[in-house]
């Protein structure tokens, strides 16, 4: 006996169809969407903030080095003198990426205050990063004027520029504390002059910093979709 086929299988079959192609677009576009808003720095842990605690572990494993190594700078003879010069130079150069990333966090709503404390820290450790590495990679002295310079405006930088994001209020007041506290650490404990423990301290609130932005940006994208 031939069996007749189903009159509902056929239509059962081009939903289950409808419905895994509807599935896929639907996954597709979250990814695409996901992907793009990676690339722009916007969802929690993409882009400055993931340069952020980068930047923060540069000078973490710089201060380990500089405990344990002792590297000599102007006369490099050994591969781990090279490595620390260029962490050194690297760190100086990664902050300017990790002020660029809280800021870009403020940007619109910080103010005139707070854009120009940015760019006096932007200024200072650019400056700083390539007279260290001209100075002590391309054996340069007199490059050796532009890092001092580059490190005062960067002390002003960073003094103004935590001032400015506690005053804003657009960023947790804790990432405006860290800020003022990477400034104790990095000029009276020597956390930017080679004191490895002070160097250590230093990276330690760098990661601290780039969390707190993390987390933050994820409890506001939580809130938007609830909100949503």
């Amino acid at each position: 006996m031939t069996r007749s086929p189903s009159p509902y299988r056929a239509p059962r079959r081009r939903q289950a169809t409808w419905q895994h192609n509807s599935l896929w677009s639907s996954f597709r576009t979250s990814l695409e969407q996901g992907l793009r808003q990676l690339h722009a720095g916007h969802v929690p842990g993409g882009g400055g903030c993931v340069g952020i605690v980068a930047d923060g572990l540069v000078w973490l494993a710089y201060g380990l080095i500089t405990r344990e190594f002792a590297p000599s700078y102007w006369s490099t003879t050994r591969f781990i003198d090279y490595v620390a010069v260029g962490l050194y130079s690297g760190g100086l150069l990664l902050l300017a990426v990790a002020l660029a990333a809280t800021h870009a966090r403020q940007t619109g709503r910080g103010g005139l205050f707070e854009r120009v404390a940015f760019l006096v820290a932007l200024a200072g450790t650019t400056l700083a990063g390539v007279a260290d590495f001209v100075e002590d990679g391309l054996r340069f002295a007199a490059a050796v004027w532009v890092f001092f310079g580059g490190m005062l405006l960067l002390r002003a930088g960073l003094l103004l520029f935590g001032i400015a994001s506690l005053v804003a209020r657009v960023v947790p007041v804790a990432c405006g504390v860290l800020l003022m506290v990477s400034l104790g650490i990095a000029y009276p404990l020597g956390g930017l002059w080679s004191n490895w423990g002070g160097t250590v301290v230093f990276g330690l609130v760098w990661i601290a910093l780039g969390w707190v932005l993390i987390l933050d940006k994820s409890q506001t994208s939580i809130n938007m979709d609830i909100h949503q």
